[in-house]
């Protein structure tokens, strides 16, 4: 097992958080027969201790029979390996996640039940978190939508999403328009997948 997939994410799921996340790995297996959706309900259930459903040894060995079948993907090509996808849909994920993290921060968007302006303190740890998050020294972020892509291509320099400002704007635009509003937050593109598979989500993962 993938070391890294459980020492990069925040840790073990709560129980019935945890159940909620299966059942959705479930249906996403069942409806749409997405391949790695089993991947990361093994990866889950290790991290949290947990016998695998039997949904998922089913969905194995079910994947590895088209596998060896040849009939897992419908043609050769990279976009059609759900590795290579998948990676790709994180890439944009975290590049987006970045945008919006800087923005929360440089022009956060009050909640009814908060006060027009948040709490400066409150300002200051969001930033910390922040850099915290992609293991960076912190700096003053700019307030301008062009200063958020320059900032967001600093902070995620060295990872596996770095790019330069156009390209994570890019990736932002793409991802808001694949998207629908605020659906994001419920679709996690299967975190320890992505880790498991090699793709370095911040730049603390692949250091020392």
């Amino acid at each position: 097992m993938n070391e890294n997939a459980s020492n990069d994410l925040t840790g073990a799921l709560p129980p019935e958080m945890l159940q909620d996340f299966l059942a959705w790995l479930q249906s996403d297996w069942e409806e749409h027969r997405h391949p790695l959706a089993p991947l990361e309900a093994v990866l889950m259930c290790d991290l949290a201790k947990q016998a695998l459903p039997e949904w998922v040894v089913k969905s194995i060995v079910e994947v590895y029979r088209e596998a060896l079948d040849g009939g897992l993907w419908a043609k050769p090509g990279r976009t059609n390996n759900p590795r290579a996808a998948m990676l790709a849909v994180w890439r944009d994920f975290c590049r987006f996640d970045a945008v919006r993290r800087i923005r929360n921060i440089v022009a956060p968007k009050p909640r009814r039940s908060e006060p027009a302006s948040a709490p400066a303190q409150a300002v200051n740890q969001n930033a910390d978190d922040l850099f915290g998050k992609y293991g960076k020294e912190p700096w003053v972020l700019g307030s301008r939508w062009a200063d958020t892509f320059e900032d967001a291509s600093a902070l995620l320099e060295g990872t596996d999403a770095e790019g330069g400002a156009d390209t994570i704007r890019r990736s932002y635009k793409k991802f808001l328009r694949g998207h629908e509003k605020d659906s994001w937050e419920s679709e996690m593109f299967l975190p320890l997948s992505a880790t498991a598979l090699g793709m370095r989500i911040s730049s603390k993962t692949h250091q020392g």
